[in-house]
């Protein structure tokens, strides 16, 4: 019974490192430059969400800390990254969506990607 114990606890501990490990990532996973690195190759399933009006729109303000207000060079850089990822742009274009028209992105956690649209 101690040894089940003693593994258990061991588990346990283990386990905490993983997640420390995990959740330290998802921290800098949408900072610009991790940002654009990730659209350059990025491959997997994406959402689109169309904004109106991105300056009155409540996406802009309430998404959280993840995702700050980009400047002006930031949406550019996250456009000029997902302009040098030709197939990324193809299946964009294929959903009707304009790279140009881009005014951010977020990466979710299961590796899936957000972009914003005007």
């Amino acid at each position: 019974m101690n040894r089940v114990l003693n593994l258990a606890a061991v588990v346990l501990v283990s386990s905490f490192g993983f997640a420390n490990v995990s959740h330290a990532e998802s921290l800098d996973m949408n900072s610009p430059g991790a940002l654009e690195t990730t659209l350059r190759s990025f491959s997997s399933d994406f959402d689109v969400h169309v904004l109106g009006n991105w300056d009155q729109s409540p996406e802009h303000t309430t998404r959280g800390a993840s995702v700050s207000d980009r400047s002006e060079d930031a949406i550019q850089g996250i456009q000029a990254a997902i302009e040098a990822n030709r197939p990324l742009v193809a299946r964009l274009e294929k959903d009707g969506v304009k790279v140009s028209n881009i005014v951010d992105a977020e990466q979710a956690a299961d590796g899936g990607m957000v972009f914003y649209s005007r």
